[in-house]
């Protein structure tokens, strides 16, 4: 007899994602609440797998975003698992203050000492998990052993798995399993063997990996671990491509807010499945996974004529424009921004108007110079600073440092007009 069970932590419940949040308030809720809805995701893969335990590898909450009303929803959807939940506090120093208040189906490791529990009556022939609920790097390693005659499966769950500080572990702690937290992406150490499942919902877009949780398998065999999604709101890029002087290109702005629209309704009926960056030893289950929400960031391509058009105003109305007209729909989309990746072109006629702009400036830093002498005097670089006030404007002079200086404010005021009117100076 083996075990089965699911591995999660750093759920970090509480904690808002980085993307550009929704203002209106039933569209809010999906994104308020992923923490929550990963937790509800887990409990409902245990469930259809039916599973002997669900382990939590630290972090549940995130400390600084914590309410009680976030502590009570979570109170009342772990009162709902069908199997024990373990669970350890991680880096949450105040987590044993609430220990007293956690529902019937789970069990809280103790944060002073290493702690066992056994999946069964039989403390000879039953699976056991052994968990202190700390931050540090499993201090007390040498208390986690388990007699190498075992016939059933020993766990050790720790905040920060012993992989992930070195390369080997003892063979005397016996552990058939190391279930970790700590780091937020997915990393699996097969010579532990163990690892860490990384956070169940990722907060903002460089986060490369999908949330979910680990499907651990443990029998006489060497442990059979697949990873299963369960991020509630998932990250997406949209490119929406205004074409070029050889094909079809994009001719008015509100061609473009119409493209982008087709793009996030299209996401929105069939969400791709993210690209999950697994590491050596984990599979990828079959189950079915859909989001409960989409963040969405939108990119211009191209070189068309209509780049011309695009200023940093008119960008801000594109993306007002978007979200004003995004429908109602059971897959919501947040925004997250609006970005300028066209190419401007060479055959721009703008290109005539910088080269004018130079031609000027040119002038300016050489023939104009003499006459700018001439018609202010000789005498500004040789009076006190304290009298200068006095000096009449005919009898000032500007130095080169002073004309060089000017120059140059003009010619970088005039490069910021341009681009404000969509002409590349560059």
């Amino acid at each position: 007899m083996g075990v089965r069970f699911v591995h999660t932590g750093d759920l970090h419940v509480g904690r808002p994602l980085e993307c550009g949040r929704p203002k209106d308030g039933a569209l809010d809720r999906p994104f308020r609440r992923c923490g929550l809805g990963a937790v509800e995701r887990i409990l409902s893969i245990a469930r259809t797998e039916s599973v002997d335990c669900v382990v939590i590898a630290g972090d549940v909450f995130d400390t600084q975003y914590r309410s009680v009303e976030l502590t009570e929803r979570l109170m009342e959807i772990l009162s709902s698992a069908v199997c024990p939940v373990y669970m350890l506090g991680g880096d949450a120093t105040e987590f044993t203050r609430i220990s007293n208040q956690w529902p019937d189906p789970v069990s809280c490791f103790d944060a002073k000492s290493v702690e066992t529990f056994e999946l069964g009556t039989d403390r000879q022939s039953s699976p056991q998990l052994v968990g202190q609920s700390t931050a540090s790097d499993w201090p007390a390693a040498t208390a986690f052993t388990a007699e190498s005659d075992r016939p059933q499966p020993s766990i050790g769950v720790v905040h920060r798995p012993p992989g992930r500080t070195h390369q080997t572990v003892p063979d005397s702690l016996g552990m058939d399993y190391w279930a970790g937290g700590g780091p937020h992406r997915p990393r699996y150490w097969p010579s532990v063997p163990g690892g860490v499942p990384g956070s169940p919902q990722p907060r903002r877009f460089d986060t490369r990996h999908v949330g979910g949780c680990y499907l651990v398998e443990l029998t006489d065999q060497s442990p059979s671990v697949s990873f299963i999604p369960t991020a509630p709101i998932s990250f997406h890029t949209v490119s929406v491509a205004v074409g070029s002087h050889t094909d079809e290109p994009v001719r008015s702005l509100g061609a473009v807010v119409s493209a982008a629209l087709r793009a996030i309704k299209s996401l929105q009926e069939s969400p791709p499945r993210p690209t999950l960056y697994l590491p050596d030893g984990v599979t990828q289950d079959a189950s079915t996974w859909s989001p409960a929400g989409l963040v969405v960031r939108i990119e211009l391509v191209g070189h068309a004529p209509i780049v011309t058009q695009l200023t940093r105003r008119r960008l801000d109305w594109l993306f007002d424009r978007i979200r004003s007209r995004l429908e109602p729909h059971p897959t919501p989309v947040v925004l997250d921004s609006l970005r300028d990746r066209t190419r401007r072109t060479a055959e721009n006629p703008s290109g005539a108007v910088v080269d004018a702009l130079e031609r000027v400036v040119e002038t300016m830093r050489t023939d104009a110079r003499s006459r700018l002498r001439a018609a202010t005097g000789a005498r500004f670089q040789d009076c006190p600073a304290s009298a200068r006030d006095t000096v009449p404007a005919e009898g000032c002079a500007l130095t080169d440092q002073t004309l060089d200086r000017l120059t140059d404010e003009a010619l970088a005021l005039a490069i910021d007009r341009l681009a404000e009117r969509g002409i590349d100076a560059d």
